[in-house]
């Protein structure tokens, strides 16, 4: 028992340590505000009669494992991260915005599946980031009739701000599109998409967000249905090398940012080695299966849809015994456990995972400084596209 207070001790030291070398002063959050995609949405397709049934997690078995077993719009079994950093901060569910009896009072989640931070990207069937960012404004405007304007400023700066964003522009937007793949070389593309999501994070500082983390992109070609379009059942370089390409140009531009805004922290979370770990060393983390969702239809169930049957049977969906051993829950989602794990990670891990603080230490500080991180030199080039 002894050891156990003297580690506890010697944490709190070294978090105490780490804030200081940032000239992080201790405070409290506010809220927690969310945009993006499917990884992040608590209900917002849910609650949107006019999205598509392809994007909408609004039937058994989604959401069986966890919320009384019912479906609550989110694309796992159960929960997803901000369900978890949620817990972990001490903070109730972060409620979709499109919720009609929504309790935003602590914050509110305006991310939607199948969203990027292109419009272009599955558009008028789900609520992209330029839209969610109008819906913010609206937010903040009923958040500003309910306080003076002091308490309305501190209510924006002590507000932690989440953002899951780039997966769509690629999966369901250029490598969807022949199109915009002759119009944009890989890299231009990927300057596009990081372009855009650079200018949100500008509009949520001009409206007062001073705590920003923003997630990066996993593995793509690791997906079970680009696992299929490889042929050999293996990922899909160019699909993973564009998730390559988007992180380290998501780096820069939180770099910059970083340079440009030292009255903020903006956090960057880095996905694509924590996932790439669990494909790679299954067995390790708990997992069974690292390839094959434990939802969907035919090879990897990368086809069909979760959830729903087809008069084709080699597109009826099939269920696993046990998502928890799966990495994949369906075609294009990880499974609970996943978003648990890197919840955790991300939670109280290094700079490995997330820098230049962890979410513990965040939603814990405020008066930040923002220190400078080097991404590094990219050490991979584009394969050719297929």
């Amino acid at each position: 028992m002894a050891r156990r207070h003297w580690i506890g001790a010697a944490w709190l030291c070294l978090l105490a340590l780490g804030l200081q070398e940032l000239g992080i002063a201790r405070g409290e959050p506010s809220a927690i505000i969310v945009f993006g995609d499917s990884t992040v949405d608590t209900g917002t397709n849910f609650y949107s009669p006019a999205t598509p049934f392809n994007f909408q997690a609004n039937r058994y078995p989604y959401g069986f494992k966890g919320f009384q077993g019912q479906a609550t719009g989110r694309f796992t079994e159960g929960r997803v991260i901000i369900d978890f950093i949620a817990e972990y901060a001490g903070f109730p569910v972060v409620e979709s915005y499109a919720k009609p009896d929504a309790s935003l009072a602590q914050g509110a989640n305006f991310g939607s599946g199948g969203a990027g931070a292109l419009d272009d990207t599955n558009e008028g069937m789900v609520t992209p980031l330029s839209k969610q960012l109008e819906n913010f404004a609206d937010f903040c405007g009923n958040v500003s009739k309910e306080r003076n304007l002091v308490e309305y400023e501190e209510f924006l700066s002590n507000a932690v701000y989440l953002i899951s964003i780039g997966s769509n522009d690629y999966l369901s937007g250029y490598f969807s599109h022949p199109h915009l793949q002759q119009a944009f070389t890989p890299e231009q593309f990927v300057t596009l998409v990081v372009s855009n999501i650079t200018k949100a994070i500008e509009v949520l500082h001009s409206k007062g967000a001073r705590k920003i983390v923003m997630f990066g992109v996993g593995p793509l070609g690791c997906l079970p249905p680009l696992r299929i379009v490889n042929g050999s059942g293996g990922c899909h370089e160019p699909a993973t090398a564009l998730g390559q390409a988007h992180n380290y140009a998501l780096g820069l531009a939180i770099q910059r940012l970083r340079q440009i805004h030292p009255d903020s922290i903006i956090v960057r979370a880095h996905f694509y080695d924590f996932f790439e770990e669990r494909q790679n060393n299954f067995g390790a983390y708990g997992f069974k299966e690292p390839a094959q969702a434990c939802c969907g239809a035919g090879p990897f169930h990368g086809r069909g849809h979760c959830g729903i049957e087809s008069v084709d049977p080699e597109l009826s969906y099939e269920l696993c015994e046990e998502p928890s051993s799966h990495v994949w829950w369906d075609p294009y989602h990880p499974s609970e456990r996943v978003h648990e794990q890197y919840a955790q990670a991300l939670w109280r891990g290094n700079a490995t995972v997330i820098e230049p603080v962890n979410l513990e230490q965040l939603f814990h500080s405020s008066s930040p400084s923002g220190r400078m991180e080097n991404p590094g030199t990219p050490s991979f080039a584009f394969p050719e596209m297929i």
